[in-house]
């Protein structure tokens, strides 16, 4: 249940109005797509017009638990789970989830746009990487993201250092200082949202 609630504020964080393909929307490998679109067969599409199985270019990559619409969403809920590097596959949307003492090996989210969510106690002890797209990352568990989130190159980065002594080190937030408040990374209008 609580997965299923952070994939529909997932889909409606990243959402859009409706927008047609064309040339202005051309995407390729390695190529990310401005906030709420997706690349698909050659376009950024705005994920909302994208209905499960409607398009065939779009197949769930198999690093994915599953795909919730055009989400990928990555379990490691349970306790101890996806104790190797998990990485969002290139030009996905991930949602990323870790419980207690999960993603241990660190988070790759350079070729994708991720919401990573560590709410377990010591969850995502490893390092989170992030790339040129949007990235946010919730450390709500005790000592979680103990490793350190990078966000120096990301168009836009959220961060919530909230649980009791979560982030030990401190997020490297996108520049210029005002996308750094409080601690937390922030991606307010502007020089801190360049997605």
């Amino acid at each position: 249940m609580k997965l299923a609630l952070l994939v529909a504020g997932t889909i409606l964080f990243w959402g859009c109005g409706p927008e047609t393909r064309s040339e202005a929307f051309a995407c390729g490998p390695g190529e990310a797509c401005d906030r709420g679109r997706i690349c698909i067969d050659g376009r950024c599409v705005d994920e909302d017009t994208i209905e499960p199985g409607a398009d065939a270019a779009f197949a769930c990559p198999p690093a994915c638990t599953r795909c919730e619409g055009i989400t990928c969403v990555i379990d490691c809920s349970d306790s101890d789970a996806c104790a190797s590097e998990v990485v969002c596959p290139d030009g996905a949307q991930c949602l990323i989830d870790c419980g207690d003492g999960s993603c241990g090996g660190g988070i790759t989210c350079t070729a994708g746009v991720c919401q990573v969510v560590c709410d377990g106690d010591n969850a995502c002890a490893g390092a989170i990487a992030c790339g040129a797209s949007r990235c946010d990352v919730t450390c709500s568990g005790d000592d979680s993201c103990a490793g350190g989130i990078d966000c120096t190159g990301a168009c836009a980065c959220e961060t919530s250092c909230a649980g009791s002594n979560a982030c030990a080190i401190g997020p490297q937030c996108p520049a210029p200082s005002p996308c750094s408040s409080g601690g937390d990374c922030r991606s307010g209008p502007g020089v801190c949202n360049s997605c």
